[in-house]
């Protein structure tokens, strides 16, 4: 979710946000920890690169009041221009210029070799179950926005990965059938699969 603010947030406002999010996450279990959200300063919205001044975001059941935005930003900006559903407020879409698709790759492409590509030397990190899903559906995503026609969900992103390179077809079908409590034993794979999204991406010149 991202919450566009008319200013940055106070050290108070920010608190009544905390009190807001775990007070949702204690009514509804089944959302805790999953919920994420970043409150952004309607002054950013037109920025292509992510800005320098850090916003407060809630994620993994805690309130980050000065996280920094990654290469996600402009990702994020395009989703929400052209899929964005406001809960309150003027649409997504009058706040911004439109997202050029190409700056979209461009950043998908940072976020492989800047985010993704020191993990293939985490073992730890990747012997997580979770990790590894989300891990194996974003690299997905990634692919698909650099090496396809068109960008769109992780859903979307996994069924062009496993069409267009069937050879990644079953760890791509794990990985979207995971859930909680269930385990994922593919780190090998999961390895080699960074490595060809690491090489098909390095191909493609942005």
């Amino acid at each position: 979710m991202c919450a566009i603010v008319k200013r940055p947030l106070s050290t108070a406002e920010i608190e009544v946000v905390r009190r807001l999010h775990q007070n949702v996450e204690d009514r509804y279990p089944a959302w805790e920890k999953r919920i994420e959200c970043s409150y952004v300063p309607v002054e950013f919205m037109s920025e292509i690169l992510p800005p320098k001044t850090p916003r407060p975001w809630w994620g993994f059941g805690i309130i980050y009041p000065d996280a920094p935005y990654g290469n996600e930003w402009i990702i994020n900006q395009y989703f929400l221009f052209h899929f964005g559903i406001p809960i309150a407020g003027p649409e997504f879409k009058t706040l911004v210029d439109r997202v050029d698709i190409n700056e979209v790759r461009k950043a998908s492409a940072r976020d492989l070799f800047v985010e993704w590509q020191p993990k293939i030397t985490d073992s730890e990190w990747l012997a997580n179950s979770h990790n590894q899903s989300y891990f194996i559906l974003n690299l997905c995503r990634i692919l698909h926005a650099v090496l396809g026609k068109t960008i769109g969900s992780k859903k979307a992103a996994a069924a062009w990965v496993k069409s267009a390179h069937p050879q990644w077809q079953n760890l791509i079908e794990e990985a979207e059938h995971w859930r909680y409590g269930m385990e994922i034993k593919r780190q090998e794979e999961s390895q080699s699969f960074l490595e060809f999204a690491i090489e098909k991406v390095s191909e493609r010149s942005l």
